[in-house]
């Protein structure tokens, strides 16, 4: 649902108009391992085609909108975004400011939104129906401080400069003005996926474009998104509906034991009760499989 982030893929110089590397910067090549990639190129042949993990617009187009025709209908999808509905309407005070949805996709937030009487925009790079602006994230045509809130759900994550993303959400949003959204951290690769992002990275990237009051909380568990994408990959149909009951039965009684173990040696005084504080509130972000945030941007002094 996020190819408003996708970036095009960058133009490639015609191979005939390059020249054969002097002895120096055949020296370079070798050090900086692109020797073997330039050099069908240089002796004249085929031209070497971008890596496999290169992000292609027009493939990602194609998967996402596979993936639309299914998404507000998986169950998953919606114990992702359940959560993340919630802490969105907490912060949410109710307004009629707008409301910038990017990489909106099916506009699956729009009611949500609207409930709260602001006036939704959904902003996608694809013509998708529900789109009101058909714009870059990076580049959203809003001059500054028009906005009252940007969310940004499960996008950042196929963004190959996410900092951009983060300063155009801080250019749009007006002085107090909400983001909030949520991106993959230990999930594994998506579709065409840039980069999974940290908690600290992502408390980072919000502080230095000027947002304050940051709040950072788990989602899911890592790895019932494994699992999910592991089992999605089978070609079972609905073989990734078991990935989180798979997850409870498998890490549900380990943790469990663990925290008995601890608890009982905290009990008879020949522990502390570390485990058991690292179980219940640090664990679960250190292995989230996606981060939910939502932070202001700092008033004008």
């Amino acid at each position: 649902m996020a190819s408003i982030f996708a970036s095009k893929a960058s133009n490639q110089s015609n191979p005939s108009c390059q020249e054969r590397p002097t002895g120096q910067e055949f020296g370079n090549l070798v050090q900086t391992g692109s020797l073997f990639a330039n050099f069908v190129v240089w002796a004249g042949g085929p031209r070497v085609k971008d890596s496999p993990m290169g992000y292609h617009t027009q493939d990602a187009r194609h998967e996402f909108d596979s993936w639309s025709r299914r998404y507000d209908r998986d169950p998953l999808q919606n114990l992702l975004f359940k959560p993340s509905h919630r802490l969105m309407v907490q912060k949410l005070m109710p307004g009629v400011q707008r409301v910038l949805d990017v990489g909106c996709g099916t506009g699956r937030h729009r009611a949500l939104i609207e409930t709260r009487g602001y006036s939704w925009h959904g902003v996608d790079r694809r013509n998708m129906v529900a789109a009101t602006i058909h714009a870059d994230a990076s580049m959203l045509p809003l001059p500054d401080g028009s906005v009252a809130a940007v969310v940004a759900w499960q996008i950042l994550e196929y963004v190959d400069r996410p900092e951009l993303v983060f300063a155009e959400a801080s250019r749009v949003l007006e002085p107090g003005g909400v983001f909030c959204g949520s991106v993959s951290f230990l999930e594994p690769v998506h579709g065409r996926t840039y980069f999974n992002l940290s908690p600290h990275i992502l408390e980072r990237l919000l502080r230095r474009n000027g947002f304050a009051d940051v709040e950072i909380k788990p989602g899911l568990n890592g790895f019932a998104l494994t699992l999910w994408t592991w089992l999605g990959s089978t070609g079972i149909p609905s073989a990734e509906s078991l990935a989180i009951a798979l997850s409870l039965v498998l890490l549900g009684p380990l943790a469990g034991i663990i925290f008995f173990v601890s608890w009982l040696r905290w009990r008879v005084g020949v522990g502390s009760s570390h485990t058991m504080r690292w179980l219940t509130q640090t664990a679960p972000l250190d292995f989230a499989g996606h981060l939910m945030f939502v932070a202001r941007k700092k008033a004008r002094a």
